[in-house]
């Protein structure tokens, strides 16, 4: 005697627009399911499974009864990680979801607490991927923006040191100077490695991580600009850079200037931290049924 619900054959919808399946469990009852896109879990009285709209849904048989007050925090609990926005973590999504049917197939069996370690271990690998892929985009798009900006700076940079000493060419030399050596230091920045508390939005947009990205840059000439100007004029002293103002002392300078980005970017966010904004959860509803067929 088979031991798992089977999907037996398909048939047409009688409104033309897709195939419905139905569902046989082993007592013989049979409940059409509507269009199914994969099955996860194939049990003796339940069945959990995906539709063609990639929604996750379960159905049991008669004999199962109703589901408890746990079954649907566990349901509610899956429900919360699958509307997390995915397009970071479209890699993964096929080993979350099924760590998040096995969450459910546990809760079936009333194995509540390995239905628990389920849903967190699928969460963990969710937001890990989510950070990883909006680290390496921002890291990409502050890479191309800080190489391109201090090719330009250092032509600049490099086509006045003969231009002569006056007023307006020293400025454009440390203006030129804070556009190439803040991007460079930027990249410096970049390459090296990250302060342990500096995150990524794990659910930023692909628009906002590349916006980011490129204020990064900004941030490390602006700070490359201040370490400059404060040199020059001698708020800040050091006889290793400032006793012969040569051009590469203020290309050295402006370098420094702009690898401290990082922690400008830092002292900013501690003054005026942002407001946290809490990942959209799934309503506190019971849980769906399979959807009827057409």
């Amino acid at each position: 005697m088979n031991r798992e619900a089977i999907i037996i054959d398909s048939f047409q919808s009688a409104l033309g627009d897709g195939n419905n399946q139905t569902v046989e469990y082993t007592t013989g009852e049979r409940i059409p399911l509507g269009p199914v896109s994969k099955v996860y879990i194939s049990e003796e009285h339940y069945i959990v499974y995906s539709d063609q709209d990639g929604f996750f849904w379960y159905n049991t048989d008669k004999a199962l009864g109703k589901p408890s007050r746990e079954f649907n925090d566990i349901w509610n609990q899956v429900q919360s990680v699958r509307s997390l926005p995915r397009h970071n973590a479209e890699a993964v999504m096929p080993a979350v979801d099924s760590s998040l049917a096995t969450a459910v197939g546990c809760a079936f069996e009333g194995d509540f607490d390995s239905s628990r370690k389920a849903i967190e271990q699928a969460r963990s690998v969710f937001l890990e991927e989510c950070e990883r892929q909006a680290k390496s985009l921002n890291m990409l798009v502050t890479s191309i923006a800080a190489l391109s900006t201090s090719t330009i700076g250092m032509v600049f940079f490099f086509n006045l040191v003969d231009s002569g000493t006056s007023s307006a060419i020293a400025l454009a030399k440390i203006l030129s100077a804070s556009i190439a050596g803040g991007s460079i230091g930027v990249l410096l920045s970049v390459l090296g490695p990250n302060p342990s508390n500096v995150r990524f939005d794990p659910f930023a947009t692909r628009s906002a991580t590349i916006i980011d990205g490129v204020l990064r840059v900004v941030y490390g000439m602006v700070t490359a600009l201040v370490v400059t100007l404060a040199t020059e004029i001698g708020l800040v002293t050091s006889t290793v850079l400032t006793n012969d103002k040569t051009t590469l002392a203020i290309l050295i300078v402006a370098i420094a200037g702009g690898f401290l980005e990082r922690w400008a970017v830092d002292i900013i966010r501690k003054v005026r931290p942002a407001e946290p904004v809490a990942p959209p959860t799934a309503s506190p509803v019971a849980p769906p049924v399979a959807p009827p067929a057409k």
